[in-house]
């Protein structure tokens, strides 16, 4: 219990410096990264009599190790390119999509919703009687994380179209938002929130309520860009916007826990039992991990570039086999918590201490570099619409780092590759001839 103490307490000092030295920025990558392990490190401490809890030195060690190399490149990156980022005003002007356009786009969403459920449907039979028992969602899900058969490729790839969509007209709705002063200019602008709930009902009915995660990060990270682009980017949170983050935040805990069963999730667990173990289950897990280590996989980094292998696998580039999943694990008083151990594991168990330095490194100089580019965009051209989507919906990696790696895994791919020239032709599709007024 000490050393869990300890570590919590070394990381909220980290946080309060990283969080002077970056500005006072919110959403600086550094901040965000802290600010997932340590409420990582909070979800575990109020299980430590539940999960018997009795963290090792090596384990700090790494997750110090990680986080100082994470914020320790931030820094420096800030260092080697100098302070001066534009704090002014920017002026934010209203956009206006063509009405056929919304229409086409909320139409194509429905139209792929049904033809995935119908997939989810096929695809649930092949489950055994037991898992059928508990109905489609949980013999669909069991079947795709566990089974042989694949889901229908065009159909697949036309979901990353819906999902595309949801993220750029996010984007429209919050930029008309702080575009306007009208009372009712959220009743105006609904058209374009359409999207974004046909993005979670795709959500929902993939089982994937980490999508909806992204796009609740995505969106408050472009709710505080906004903000910014109107006040300034000298003016800091209030403690008003913080309790409306903190809200933002229960809120969508309340959500992802009684969206377990849409989602295919079977669970007797209570909703605070249920939240931290799926938040904090990874420190106890790492540790779990460091005190009694799987085998080495045998393809060199096959569990930190998963996703790249793969790809290379289905192009026939390799022939290297990985395990699906990490294995699964009990704690010592015999609660079942799952096989998520945060990034970190994933990293030592590849390349040892020079992983837990190297992979957060990279991870914060990308983002860092991309915070810095996005933060000076002042203008709407397509361009800077699209770089702001990708980096936006690309954030909800660096507080996932507490719970699992989902940079390398799945970012680093082919089929990542494919996704953001997805976005990019649809960004073309929505604003091409735009009319701003």
């Amino acid at each position: 219990m000490e050393n869990l103490v300890l570590l919590l307490t070394l990381l909220f000092i980290f946080l309060i410096i990283s969080y002077l030295i970056c500005d006072r920025d919110m959403m600086s990558p550094d901040v965000l990264y802290l600010a997932g392990f340590i409420l990582a490190m909070i979800a575990a401490s109020m299980n430590i009599s539940a999960w018997g809890i009795d963290l090792s030195i090596k384990t700090m060690m790494i997750i110090l190790i990680g986080t100082l190399s994470f914020v320790g490149t931030g820094v420096m990156y800030r260092i080697a390119h100098g302070r001066n980022l534009f704090h002014g005003t920017v002026e934010i002007q209203h956009i206006q999509i063509a009405r056929w356009k919304n229409i086409f786009v909320i139409a194509f969403g429905i139209v792929t919703i049904l033809l995935y459920y119908k997939e989810v449907v096929r695809l649930s039979a092949y489950a055994d009687s037991y898992w059928k028992s508990f109905g489609v969602m949980v013999a669909y899900k069991q079947v795709i994380s566990y089974g042989n058969v694949a889901l229908n490729p065009v159909v697949n790839q036309m979901t990353k179209v819906v999902y595309s969509f949801g993220y750029i007209y996010m984007y429209i709705f919050l930029n008309n938002i702080f575009a306007s002063q009208e009372k009712k200019r959220i009743i105006k602008n609904v058209e374009y929130l359409l999207p974004a709930f046909l993005f979670i009902a795709m959500s929902i009915i993939k089982g994937n309520r980490v999508d909806i995660m992204q796009l609740v990060v995505m969106s408050v990270f472009l709710y505080y860009m906004f903000l910014h682009r109107k006040v300034g980017w000298n003016k800091h949170i209030s403690g008003k916007m913080l309790k409306k983050a903190f809200l933002i935040f229960a809120i969508g805990m309340l959500m992802f826990y009684y969206m377990k069963e849409l989602v295919g999730r079977v669970s007797s667990l209570n909703f605070l039992e249920y939240i931290t173990q799926y938040i904090g289950g990874s420190i106890q897990l790492l540790d779990q991990y460091i005190k009694e280590p799987s085998k080495s996989n045998a393809i060199p980094l096959g569990e930190t570039l998963t996703g790249l292998i793969t790809g290379f696998k289905k192009l026939g580039l390799t022939t290297a086999t990985l395990r699906k999943q990490l294995e699964f694990r009990y704690t010592p008083t015999g609660v079942y918590l799952g096989n998520v151990y945060t990034a970190l594991r994933r990293y030592y168990n590849d390349a040892g201490w020079i992983g837990v330095v190297l992979f957060p490194a990279i991870l914060s100089f990308i983002m860092n570099a991309f915070y810095r580019k996005v933060r000076s965009y002042k203008s709407n051209n397509i361009k800077h619409i699209y770089k702001t989507v990708i980096y936006a919906s690309l954030l909800y990696v660096v507080p996932f780092q507490a719970i699992e790696d989902t940079f390398y895994i799945s970012k680093v791919t082919i089929g990542y590759l494919i996704e953001m020239f997805i976005i990019y032709i649809c960004s073309l599709f929505v604003f091409k001839k735009i009319k701003i007024r």
